[in-house]
């Protein structure tokens, strides 16, 4: 199932509800990432965060603490 086609708002539901699923951060906002991982966090679902190695370091840091533990990055 694709989910880089949901928005935000869907992706927030699924992952407050405990689903696991893997997403591109090439078109999403930063705000929005930060959202769907805090999400994650409370609903003890596993984010894989694809497209985001050129990010820089001080982002990627802010995304893993909104979601500690529960957001993986390839």
């Amino acid at each position: 199932m694709e989910f880089d086609d949901r928005s935000t708002e869907e992706l927030i539901r699924l992952a407050a509800a405990g689903a696991s699923f893997t997403i591109s951060g090439t078109h999403r906002a930063f705000d929005d990432i930060l959202r769907i991982a805090t999400a994650a966090k409370m609903g003890s679902a596993r984010i894989c965060l694809t497209d985001l190695g050129d990010g820089d370091f001080d982002t990627l840091l802010r995304i893993a603490a909104a979601g500690p533990g529960v957001v993986d990055f390839r």
